[in-house]
């Protein structure tokens, strides 16, 4: 008998495009590629700090409880190592020489004025939760119910809680600000998660490079 098709369901998704930046890839310890350690909790109160609202896109609205961990976490001024290299990553530098690797030449041979301004712009990204208080600098993101749902779907375990299923611990500090106290549940420990910077540049001599710090969930038993 000839098989038949009794259905068929179309959708429409968008293209997955060639990525066209360079990337350095940043880890938490030195000359390896081990990601930096981060609980769930932390990393949910960082990365999805109004999640206790029943808003689950990512947001980082840096109150003073979230700030403390972004300058923990992401600051770039100290604590972050490219792959393979053993002293600190220091973007001001780093990103000047790729450019005049790209261009075969030494950043030596940058106009002064130029290269000035270049190195303080990239300077600022050490500061990346200053930066981040500006919300137009967010190209993508998912939000914590899809970043779970990707997790169950691709990880070794399917037992996260989405958000949106569970009831959080909220805590209320004395200046106002909330917190998770239990995000346990919705990342477990051994999850790998990247947050990535994107600088772009103007001039068709380089391409775009991407910094990508790499996390570890592990949580406290």
């Amino acid at each position: 008998m000839t098989e038949v098709v009794f259905a068929q369901l179309c959708k429409n998704v968008s293209s997955v495009e060639e990525a066209s930046s360079k990337v350095l890839d940043l880890y938490g310890t030195t000359s390896s590629e081990t990601p930096k350690n981060i609980s769930s909790t932390d990393f949910i109160n960082l990365f999805y700090s109004v999640t206790e609202s029943g808003d689950t896109t990512f947001n980082m609205n840096l109150d003073k409880e979230s700030l403390e961990n972004c300058k923990t976490y992401l600051n770039l001024a100290e604590g972050w190592y490219e792959k393979d290299v053993v002293t600190l990553f220091q973007v001001a530098e780093r990103v000047p020489l790729e450019y005049g690797r790209m261009m075969g030449l030494g950043t030596e041979c940058f106009d002064t004025c130029s290269l000035m301004k270049l190195r303080s712009e990239l300077l600022e990204l050490e500061d990346l939760c200053q930066v981040c208080n500006n919300k137009s600098v967010i190209c993508c993101s998912l939000s914590l119910d899809d970043l779970v749902e990707v997790l169950n779907d691709g990880g070794v375990s399917s037992n996260r809680e989405k958000p949106s299923d569970s009831v959080l611990a909220i805590t209320t500090a004395p200046d106002g600000s909330t917190s998770i106290t239990s995000g346990s549940t919705m990342l477990l420990t051994g999850d790998k998660l990247a947050f990535s910077i994107l600088i772009t540049n103007p001039s068709n001599k380089v391409t775009d490079v991407e910094l990508k710090l790499h996390f570890n969930i592990l949580n406290s038993e």
